[in-house]
């Protein structure tokens, strides 16, 4: 993506400290609403999860770690991640009372300096119009993008599933990594790791050990990630995903070219309606079949 200029200074504006922290956490407690990949839980488990999410990208990613300020308080952050050549933003949040004043697009600017080196950049976008425009603004192209949600018609899962699919833990996570370089165009092995850390979250494989044609990842029917070298195994990944729903499913940013996964979603008894867009800027992979996790992608 070539060299980016640092932004010009702004005291608002400052590299994410540890005693940022737990006001960081605040407000991205407070500005936004619990992911439907996030398991159930109390606030006081929210942000001790926050916390520890806000931790995590500091020690791997300082710089791409930012937050504004505004009398002295803590009002917005910002968390760029990168891995095998590709940046994603993690996390953008601005306190209400502080949004519209331009303190997202500075943290934007400043975390895409993390950036530098990168061949392509993802981000997840929800869909308020000033997010949008602030990321379109930034170069990126937008990718309109379907949700799904609803109870699953047990009868239309396919049988057979197990023998396509199979169970993985934290140590299968390399299995996923000539996949997202063909599909994503680079690996995250350790960001699926730190997916998987959550509990009740599953990965699943498609395809022999070290022939791997697909992963999955998903709680209780929330899909979080798909991605695949072939439409027929990201289906089978889909389907066992959706199976293991207690109560509502949920699929979200389903990009353009993700029939496969409309076709699956449609038939399991899912309403399909619009989600907030996808941006990619730079050289990605295929992005298909592929359905991207929202902090990670």
């Amino acid at each position: 993506m070539g060299a980016r200029r640092t932004p010009p200074g702004d005291a608002r504006f400052a590299l994410l400290g540890a005693s940022d922290v737990d006001a960081a956490a605040r407000v991205a407690n407070s500005t936004i609403p619990p992911s439907p990949e996030a398991p159930a839980e109390s606030v006081d488990g929210r942000l001790a999860r926050l916390r520890a999410r806000i931790e995590r990208a500091r020690a791997t990613d300082q710089s791409g770690a930012w937050v504004a300020r505004e009398d002295g308080e803590v009002v917005g952050l910002a968390l760029a991640l990168r891995s095998d050549g590709v940046w994603v933003l993690s996390l953008l949040a601005v306190s209400p009372a502080a949004q519209s004043g331009g303190l997202g697009r500075g943290l934007l600017q400043r975390s895409l300096t993390h950036a530098d080196g990168c061949r392509g950049a993802l981000i997840a976008s929800s869909s308020d119009p000033r997010a949008i425009r602030v990321y379109a603004g930034a170069g990126f192209d937008l990718r309109p993008a379907m949700a799904a949600s609803g109870p699953v018609d047990r009868a239309a899962i396919p049988a057979g599933l197990d023998a396509l699919v199979r169970a993985a833990g934290p140590g299968d996570a390399v299995g996923t990594e000539p996949v997202d370089a063909a599909v994503r165009g680079g690996t995250r092995a350790a960001h699926i790791v730190q997916l998987l850390d959550v509990p009740d979250t599953r990965l699943y494989l498609a395809g022999r050990a070290g022939e791997e044609r697909g992963y999955a990842i998903g709680r209780e029917g929330r899909v979080i990630a798909v991605a695949a070298t072939d439409e027929a195994a990201a289906q089978a990944l889909l389907w066992r995903l959706l199976a293991d729903a207690r109560g509502t499913a949920m699929a979200e940013r389903i990009t353009g070219g993700q029939d496969w996964a409309i076709e699956v979603l449609l038939r399991a008894g899912l309403a399909v309606g619009p989600d907030g867009p996808v941006f990619t800027r730079g050289r990605l992979g295929t992005l298909r079949p592929f359905l991207p996790s929202g902090a990670y992608l």
